[in-house]
């Protein structure tokens, strides 16, 4: 680990699924950025976070819309997407 950042290497949906149990209870702010090109995942990442969070809502990327919005038994989750923004 390199200034509190750690690497992880996902090359199946497995591999999401592990990497949100053990980052899920780390997170102690109610914001969390991902930062990559476009196709690194980071739909793929929110699909697996909004599932383990405990919704039952469909993840889409908000490219267009801008936000998307699911319901979790923890309240709500927004789901930005920042790419068009300057």
């Amino acid at each position: 680990m390199i200034n509190n950042m750690k690497t992880f290497e996902v090359k199946s949906i497995e591999d999401w699924e592990s990497l949100i149990d053990e980052i899920l209870p780390l997170i102690k702010h109610k914001i969390l950025l991902l930062k990559g090109n476009l196709g690194a995942g980071k739909t793929t990442f929110t699909q697996s976070l909004v599932k383990k969070m405990g919704s039952k809502d469909e993840v889409n990327s908000p490219t267009y819309s801008l936000v998307n919005e699911y319901l979790s038994p923890k309240g709500h989750i927004f789901h930005f997407d920042l790419y068009r923004v300057e």
